[in-house]
């Protein structure tokens, strides 16, 4: 029987390949970790108690207080807004006619 030496064995190559590979996913991963504030609060994403705001009206937001703890973001139209995935933070869709269109998490 001969031996092969590791340098030349095909399972080092399938050793290396799998182990790049999956360096290659870890680094993609997207974060699902709440961001915290200062006093050990995190924040958190309130879509699922504001969705009673979709087809109001723009301003409804300025009278509404969302506390520390709610990372809000409010997209209009053509706004430039990074592709992050942040599963605590609370977007609010505005349509172009003023009227909020969508809440959702990201």
């Amino acid at each position: 029987m001969k031996t092969i030496p590791v340098s030349e064995s095909p399972v080092r190559y399938l050793v290396l390949t799998a182990g790049a590979g999956l360096s290659l996913l870890t680094a993609c991963q997207t974060s699902q970790t709440s961001t915290p504030l200062p006093g050990g609060t995190e924040f958190r994403c309130a879509a699922g108690e504001l969705q009673g705001l979709v087809g109001q009206p723009e301003t409804v937001l300025e009278s509404m207080s969302f506390g520390p703890s709610v990372w809000l973001r409010v997209l209009h139209p053509d706004d430039a807004m990074t592709l992050d995935y942040q599963v605590n933070r609370t977007n609010i869709a505005i349509a172009e006619n003023g009227i909020i269109s969508d809440i959702h998490c990201s």
